[in-house]
């Protein structure tokens, strides 16, 4: 596992009060433009950090010499390195299961796969239940037992198919395409897949009609089990007195079945835990309009869940944007971190660990871009 021991940054001492019921959180740049790692000078930050149960952050950042994966501490993996014979051109998408490792996206001349730091899952030209993979989409899902779920455009040129694949040690299959029915509602787009320890597979699923174009709704896959996709919610669904219109992507499957997501609704956007049929009621967890820590939330942005179901996220208010949890706020712009003040919340989004550690990145007030680990202090 990745160590945090040697990270260069010291921890700066600044504290967010938060309300009664939550924590308070002392915070630590752990990387920042202009400084190296393993020798690579950060010039930006180019996808969300990750953070594992353990504590250890991993981040895609662009370097003078190109891109690369790093912790703290050292290069993962960078633009320049060969896997499995590929000359890797660029970096994205990585993915962190709560086993520390580390799954993502890379091109090579002429095609692009799916690696992880010393393997090739799966790459462009690799045909699966009969359907070649032609591109693949931004996002990949892995889980603990080695899986990846992963969306891709099928076939051999444009105009192309949209399919949603998962690859194991026991070989890789086609979970659904875009034209299969669901429930008698046939799929005219599908999301990026999300995966859970279990193997159950969550995503949006986007379908064909006419009376209503932003038909939408929340699709799971168990690959444990019988792999027949069940459609948990579709747009119209009213959940926590909202009639929801649109469904966004899934953050997490969790274990008993449920996803949770974000979703629109008139007049705003929320985060959602939707039931399975038959297995309890669908909740709104936090949503546009609900006052936290003395802010009232107008826009609700990405979503982490973590491995206790918890969440955190990304949420805009009037005059700002900052860092909450359905109970209080952990960072918000304005605030200090050691000498720095904080000027923008980065890629509207954070990472959180089952000890209700996160990891966001920063603009701070000396024009520079920080990934900060913000960990929770003993009440």
């Amino acid at each position: 596992m990745f160590s945090l021991a040697r990270a260069v940054f010291p921890v700066l001492a600044t504290l967010t009060a938060l309300n009664a019921q939550t924590l308070t959180y002392s915070f630590q740049v752990v990387a920042q433009t202009g400084t190296s790692i393993d020798g690579n000078t950060i010039t930006n930050f180019t996808q969300p950090a990750l953070l594992d149960d353990s504590g250890d952050v991993v981040f895609a950042a662009a370097t003078s010499a190109g891109q690369g994966l790093f912790t703290t501490d050292r290069a993962i993996v960078k633009t320049g390195d060969t896997i499995a014979g590929k000359q890797l051109t660029f970096i994205t998408s990585p993915s962190l299961n709560q086993a520390g490792e580390v799954a993502f996206l890379g091109g090579f001349s002429g095609g692009s796969g799916i690696f992880t730091p010393s393997r090739l899952l799966v790459q462009t030209g690799d045909a699966i239940d009969g359907a070649t993979i032609f591109n693949f989409y931004s996002g990949i899902s892995y889980n603990a037992g080695g899986s990846v779920a992963f969306e891709a455009a099928t076939g051999t040129g444009y105009p192309t198919g949209t399919a949603d694949f998962l690859t194991s040690s026991q070989g890789s299959s086609l979970l659904i395409s875009t034209g299969q029915s669901v429930q008698d509602k046939t799929l005219s787009g599908i999301g990026t897949p999300v995966l859970n320890d279990d193997g159950r597979v969550g995503f949006r699923g986007e379908f064909l009609n006419n009376a209503n174009p932003n038909d939408t709704g929340v699709i799971t896959i168990d690959t444990a089990g019988d792999s027949t996709p069940d459609l948990l919610a579709e747009s119209g669904k009213c959940v926590g007195h909202k009639k929801i219109q649109v469904f966004g992507y899934p953050a997490k499957i969790l274990s008993d079945g449920s996803a949770v997501t974000t979703a629109s609704f008139n007049g705003g956007s929320g985060i959602f835990k939707i039931a399975p049929k038959g297995s309890g009621a669908s909740v709104a967890i936090a949503k546009s309009g609900d006052v936290i820590g003395g802010l009232t939330l107008t826009q609700i942005g990405l979503v982490a869940v973590n491995s206790n179901a918890d969440t955190a996220f990304f949420a805009r208010f009037a005059g700002g944007q900052g860092i909450f949890t359905p109970d209080g706020v952990i960072v918000k712009m304005g605030d200090q971190i050691g000498l720095n003040t904080v000027t923008a919340i980065l890629l509207n989004s954070t990472a959180y660990n089952s000890s209700g550690a996160v990891a966001f990145t920063v603009q701070l007030d000396d024009g520079s871009k920080a990934i900060v680990l913000g960990t929770p202090n003993s009440l």
